[in-house]
């Protein structure tokens, strides 16, 4: 049952995909991993990520990311947000408002292994009553359909 999942889902997690409002223009709705949590030094050297010093797995990315940026002091009640495609992603690194605030984050996003499965039913309605396939970061979703479990698509948890 997703209203059970949901009870038990807390505050947002390092690597957890998340549904939230664009720092630089709250009309728009963007998708990407967390990975600074409030409070921590994030920085990247030769497109490796270190928290507080430390040097952070990342087995999910598909290619070697490059690039030197930071560091960053992710404030407290914020986040810091990487998207898996780091040749092409527009994120933390780049905004002119690099954090996300907490009261931002819509919704966590369940993403399977394979192109896209569904990890449950939609229970994902907007605050203000907008419907899923209107928002901005769906149609970057190749294949992805709201539909049963069975089918190939992206779950969203509030």
């Amino acid at each position: 049952n997703l209203h059970e999942i949901s009870k038990k889902i807390k505050d947002p997690e390092r690597f957890d995909i998340v549904i939230f409002k664009y720092p630089d223009d709250e009309s728009v709705d963007y998708l990407k991993r967390i990975i600074g949590l409030p409070g921590e030094t994030v920085e990247i050297i030769s497109g490796k990520v270190y928290i507080n010093g430390e040097l952070l797995d990342e087995p999910y990315l598909s290619e070697e990311p490059t690039g030197d940026f930071g560091p960053y002091q992710v404030p407290e009640d914020s986040y810091f947000m990487l998207g898996d495609n780091r040749a092409v992603s527009k994120d933390s690194r780049y905004w002119h408002n690099t954090y996300v605030k907490k009261d931002k984050i819509i919704a966590k996003a369940f993403v399977m292994i394979g192109v896209i499965e569904v990890a449950g039913l939609i229970e994902y309605v907007m605050k203000e009553g907008l419907l899923f396939e209107k928002q901005p970061f769906f149609h970057n979703i190749k294949n992805a359909r709201i539909n049963n479990s069975d089918d190939p698509g992206i779950a969203f948890q509030r």
